[in-house]
């Protein structure tokens, strides 16, 4: 059996971080489908999932049956930027080899929960998000304008920043880390990228694709890490059961919502009236 994890900080949402990708109504709708859809396929493959998250996170999602619900504080003069921090609160409660998931991460088909739980690998993660992809203006400008935005905001980071035409990272979408000093370092290196780098402006970009994503090759260079997929875009037969929304949420909500209904459809009810229920008060 394997133990999985989803992080959430209701900041982000309630401040309305993304609205530059999604509405507030779509970002609500997306959050409480998402997490309820991840966390009963987790269920409906035998493994148990924990919720970590603040106060108000744990209330938004109350409503999904976790094994256990972990509190974190975060302090409420955090800046909302930092999108992935309770990430790493999350991984210094967890146990060595627990496997940490994004709201927005479906695994669909037994072969890949038994994938993840043969993994002896030091790091387990996602999939690579290569630099061609990422400068591929043909699917959309936009990562060009926000890396071009973004890149220059760093300073005084304990690894070189790269060039946009050098940036390739690991997709931290679904993490599984073996080894206790990558475990460490890695989040003793976010929190202290995220104090130096607290008071710049980041504007509706976001500094974690760097010291979260980027900064993880850096941290685990001289250990094993390996893609749980090698290729995401040309996906094989194999692992069409994986499925990252990331940008795509809003367009396939309705097939989310679908999917929920019959694997679960009380759990799908609940969420939608939860959702009516935030966006009414929203409202007020």
């Amino acid at each position: 059996m394997i133990n999985f994890a989803h992080s959430f900080w209701s900041k982000p949402l309630f401040e309305k971080k993304f609205e530059r990708y999604f509405s507030f109504e779509n970002a609500v709708k997306n959050t409480l489908l998402d997490y309820a859809y991840s966390a009963s396929l987790v269920h409906k493959f035998g493994h148990n999932i924990t919720l970590y998250a603040d106060k108000n996170g744990i209330e938004l999602l109350s409503f999904i049956p976790y094994n256990n619900i972990v509190e974190i504080d975060i302090e409420d003069n955090e800046p909302m930027h930092f999108a992935a921090q309770p990430k790493f609160y999350a991984m210094k409660k967890m146990n060595l080899g627990d496997v940490l998931i994004d709201g927005d991460i479906f695994i669909e088909t037994n072969n890949i929960y038994e994938e993840i739980e043969a993994s002896k690998t030091d790091v387990l993660y996602s999939f690579i998000e290569s630099n061609d992809l990422i400068l591929d203006d043909t699917l959309s400008k936009d990562p060009i304008i926000y890396y071009e935005k973004l890149l220059p905001k760093f300073h005084d980071t304990l690894y070189k920043v790269p060039e946009i035409t050098e940036l390739t990272y690991p997709n931290t979408s679904l993490l599984k880390i073996s080894n206790a000093k990558v475990k460490d370092d890695y989040i003793k290196q976010y929190f202290h990228h995220k104090d130096i780098l607290n008071d710049v402006d980041w504007e509706y970009t976001w500094p974690d694709l760097i010291i979260e994503q980027y900064f993880l090759w850096e941290v685990a260079k001289c250990h094993s890490m390996t893609p749980l997929i090698k290729d995401y875009v040309n996906v094989d037969e194999e692992h069409k059961g994986f499925m990252h929304l990331g940008s795509g949420k809003t367009k396939f909500q309705n097939q989310v919502r679908q999917k929920l209904y019959f694997l679960d459809k009380n759990i799908m009810i609940a969420a939608n009236k939860k959702a009516i229920e935030i966006i009414n008060e929203s409202k007020q």
